[in-house]
């Protein structure tokens, strides 16, 4: 049986419970290691606020923290550089490990010690190439040559996330024969399972939602990357009756935003919802007839964007968010639009709101479409590549 460890800079909500599935399937031995321990809480800058979230991040699989080199260090590099991954890793008890990203201090020094050691690298990142083509400068060149030249040429295989996360390897000349499928995924059973406890209209009661008014939803944080003032202005321009748009989440443009909806006197159409906890994000997301993700450069996924499809919800994310190409059939379960452009948001918004039966073979496609992106089918990708 191989034996696979799996780099993280910390434990992650979304991939906690892959970490469980994989480990439950019991096809291979695996244990995760980690650069940092969030799971007693940490400050989080861009929500503003500290965050510790409410679900199981360490049950159902071996782990191991890596004890900080640099413990009062907070760069991004040096924050999660570990020299304990040295001893950490060795044949006798590692035969792959699979590292997420490269632009940390232990992921650099673990490629370099498994070649040294004849462990096998995979890789896994976010990176689209649809924004990576628009970086420009010095930076840029030299890090298109430590990628290529350097990075790269160490690895082994790369788990791609979706079509622009492939272009991007593809870009960079990786081979074919080195890339599989592992889809950036939320626990889909989890979600639907969530789903089907919660009755619709009892949801929007306790929310103080009427039965008829349609419900646009933005989940995420009030950030610049996120452009959640382009969704409000494009919300204000469509002028839809009887509707609501619902912010859930925080950060530093919250006040700038509640100050918009005052100025432009729709106070009455839109709700501050605040930080809520993966716990509670359900009845929100259930609620809801349209779901919105504006965000522009460096939204490298958006998992956001896979939970509300699997609640059946149609979908409108700009064209630069890494996974538009794979989870918006534009016209069929949503809409892609040029990245900044109110006008078309605007449009868009009103398209879905103004045709019933198109929502309703919306919500259908949301969640034939976003099946394959699961769990399940990252666990036999892994299990193919190992035979």
């Amino acid at each position: 049986m191989k034996r696979i460890t799996f780099l993280y800079t910390h434990p992650i909500q979304y991939f906690a419970p892959l970490l469980k599935k994989i480990s439950t399937e019991n096809f291979c031995k695996m244990r995760a290691l980690f650069c940092y321990d969030t799971t007693k809480g940490y400050q989080d800058k861009e929500f503003g606020q500290k965050i510790k979230w409410d679900v199981p991040l360490l049950e159902g699989y071996d782990y191991q923290f890596l004890p900080r080199t640099f413990p009062k260090l907070q760069s991004p590099f040096l924050k999660y550089f570990n020299l304990s991954i040295v001893s950490a890793l060795s044949k006798k008890n590692t035969d792959i490990i699979a590292i997420h990203g490269w632009g940390y201090g232990t992921a650099i020094l673990a490629i370099l010690i498994a070649k040294i050691k004849g462990i096998e690298v995979w890789m896994r990142s976010e990176t689209p190439l649809c924004q990576e083509i628009l970086k420009k400068g010095l930076l840029q060149k030299i890090k298109t040559l430590y990628l290529q030249y350097l990075i790269f040429k160490c690895v082994d295989k790369f788990m791609y996330i979706g079509e622009q996360n492939k272009l991007f390897y593809q870009y960079y000349g990786v081979h074919e024969n080195k890339l599989f499928f592992a889809p950036y995924s939320v626990d889909n059973d989890n979600i639907i399972h969530s789903s089907n406890q919660l009755n619709r209209l009892s949801v929007r009661e306790n929310l103080g939602i009427k039965k008829d008014q349609f419900v646009i939803l933005f989940s995420g944080k009030l950030i610049k990357k996120k452009n959640p003032l382009d969704l409000l202005m494009a919300f204000k321009e469509a002028n839809l009756n009887n509707s609501i748009l619902i912010f859930l989440g925080d950060g530093n443009l919250r006040n700038e935003l509640e100050e918009y909806t005052k100025l432009n006197n729709i106070c009455t159409k839109v709700i501050f919802a605040g930080f809520k906890n993966q716990s509670e994000l359900s009845v929100y997301f259930k609620a809801s007839d349209l779901f919105v993700l504006p965000s522009g450069m460096n939204e490298t996924w958006g998992l956001v964007v896979n939970e509300a499809m699997l609640y059946g919800l149609p979908v409108i994310v700009s064209d630069i968010v890494g996974c538009v190409s794979d989870l918006v059939k534009d016209g069929q379960n949503g809409f892609k639009y040029p990245v900044g452009d109110i006008q078309k948001l605007s449009e868009f918004i009103k398209a879905a709101y103004s045709n019933n039966d198109w929502l309703e073979n919306a919500r259908n496609m949301s969640i034939s479409t976003i099946r394959n992106y699961s769990f399940n089918t990252i666990v036999n990708s892994i299990k193919n590549e190992l035979n």
